[in-house]
């Protein structure tokens, strides 16, 4: 994990495990940064309770 911290926030990593092959999270951080900061921002308001996991549908 050492290594994804540099490239994912500090938050997210308390919130979620993340998994880097063939350095994605470079090629993103570094040839997507806007993408990149998008998508931490979605993961950031992303919220997802034990009764959502358990409701059928």
């Amino acid at each position: 994990m050492a290594d994804t911290a540099k490239y994912i926030r500090e938050n997210l990593l308390k919130k979620f495990e993340f998994q880097s092959y063939g350095h994605a999270l470079e090629i993103l951080r570094n040839a997507f940064p806007e993408e990149w900061d998008d998508l931490q921002d979605c993961l950031d308001q992303l919220s997802i309770s034990i009764e959502d996991l358990r409701t059928a549908g």
